[in-house]
């Protein structure tokens, strides 16, 4: 199953947390996180959505942050926080960063007033493959900018204003932006209902 959302996000704004995206947006490939489960049963092949972050120069360790528009406002990890804040020399200051600049793929961002959510667990592991989940990216990544969620290629696309993406497909479906949370409208069974998009609950049934 695939599925291709188009997305010009618009609505309440929400603090804390203001992510900035620099020029005008680029594209992303997704990295699905597994979770495995007692034989017989096979593992959740699409427990959560991934996107790569770095920090510093191309070259130098890549992390990754679940992309939940389920929440509001992105926020890191305090235990994996920690680590990265004295490896790349930034100010940790408690519960909140007063801004952070990191790599989305190849998009800068600059993110402001982003909390820090207590973790317990283990800090960072430098190796090269190892995939370190860092944080949450939420909703505010996608307040006032459009979207394309490509789940049959893996990637998210950004952009300023529709015409900046190439789609293979120009349908879209109205919905509602409303304090970071998408909703569509939906008739199960001739019946109409409001549902929620939550890319973060994406193995899991509601």
């Amino acid at each position: 199953m695939s599925l291709l959302i188009s997305a010009c996000a618009t609505g309440t704004r929400l603090t804390p947390a203001q992510v900035e995206l620099s020029g005008d947006g680029g594209e992303v490939n997704i990295l699905w996180s597994a979770i495995p489960r007692p034989a017989p049963l096979p593992p959740l092949d699409h427990a959560a959505l991934l996107l790569p972050v770095h920090f510093g120069s191309s070259e130098e360790k890549i992390f990754y942050m679940q992309f939940d528009l389920g929440h509001p406002s992105t926020v890191f990890y305090s235990h994996k926080w920690k680590a990265i804040a004295e490896k790349y020399q930034f100010v940790n200051s408690g519960d909140k960063l007063a801004a952070v600049n990191f790599k989305l793929g190849d998009m800068q961002v600059l993110a402001k007033d982003i909390s820090i959510m207590q973790r317990e667990g283990a800090g960072v592991d430098w190796g090269k493959d190892s995939v370190e989940v860092i944080g949450t990216i939420g909703a505010d990544l996608i307040d006032g900018r459009v979207v394309v969620l490509d789940f049959k290629k893996d990637i998210v696309q950004f952009a300023r204003e529709r015409k900046g993406l190439h789609l293979a497909s120009s349908k879209f479906q109205p919905f509602s932006f409303s304090g970071r949370r998408i909703v569509i409208p939906v008739t199960f069974d001739g019946e109409e209902k409001t549902v929620m998009y939550d890319s973060g609950s994406s193995a899991f049934s509601c």
